[in-house]
């Protein structure tokens, strides 16, 4: 890694440990695990996600419910990130320092695709601990078949690796605004054409905020399937290269502005 990334993101990573961001990214997902897989079946006397292996099913009834709380959620991480040096215009003073702008920009996209990775991982070990609490408690809900690891962290891979790119665009949008109004405007937004847009697959195979989501099919088809090879292939490389070049236009924009 570059020394000046290297830097930049070792700084960031410290100043996780002084605030409430890790709060945000972690407790939350794991939060919401909680609630849908394990205190609402026990309310409810029943799965909330019912098609097929027991195990599956829920990882992707779960990351669909995942999806549309996400886009908030990455929006505040992002944007609690870049305040960190919007406070008292702390970039100023960053931007005297002998490190990169583009260094910086790019620690602070680094930093927030590794917080929502941790984010995945706990969905994932959620997932696995309230599936096993279940098993114990309504033994008749279908999680004793034996847990199909390799499936599930799969599933969780893509849904992660398909999220970097909204995950990039509400870097820049943090970055870009001092304050939380208008990259959480952002995701509001966002969040509404994902909805109005659900009848056009077409468009939504595009659009960045349903990229996660957009290859697992709601319910169980004809053919057994869950998810659709052919969207979550094209959903992944679009987040990958999307959020690349997101990430390089977004640094080099912060080269080009005399203070943030």
């Amino acid at each position: 890694m570059n020394t000046d990334l290297n830097r930049a993101v070792r700084a960031e990573v410290y100043k996780l440990k002084h605030n409430s961001i890790l709060v945000t990214a972690l407790v939350l997902p794991g939060t919401i695990v909680l609630v849908m897989n394990l205190i609402l079946p026990i309310i409810s006397n029943g799965r909330p996600f019912t098609s097929g292996n027991a195990w599956v099913s829920t990882t992707i009834g779960l990351l669909q419910v995942w999806g549309f709380i996400q886009a908030f959620i990455v929006a505040v991480v992002t944007a609690q990130l870049a305040g960190l040096e919007h406070q008292n215009n702390r970039w100023k003073y960053l931007f005297a320092l002998p490190v990169s702008r583009k260094a910086m920009y790019l620690a602070k996209g680094v930093v927030s695709l590794g917080l929502f990775g941790l984010s995945s991982v706990v969905i994932l070990i959620g997932l696995i601990v309230t599936g096993l609490l279940l098993n114990i408690i309504k033994p008749d809900m279908g999680f004793g078949a034996a847990i199909p690891i390799g499936d599930m962290l799969s599933i969780v891979v893509v849904n992660y690796v398909a999220s970097w790119l909204l995950i990039a665009i509400q870097v820049w949008a943090g970055m870009n605004w001092s304050n939380f109004g208008p990259a959480v405007g952002m995701a509001m937004v966002a969040f509404l054409l994902n909805t109005f847009l659900m009848p056009y697959p077409n468009i939504l195979r595009v659009f960045p905020w349903a990229l996660p989501t957009n290859f697992f099919v709601t319910g169980i088809n004809v053919t057994g399937e869950l998810v659709m090879g052919e969207v979550m292939l094209t959903s992944v490389i679009i987040s990958v290269i999307g959020a690349v070049v997101v990430l390089v236009v977004g640094a080099w924009h912060v080269t080009r502005r005399d203070v943030l």
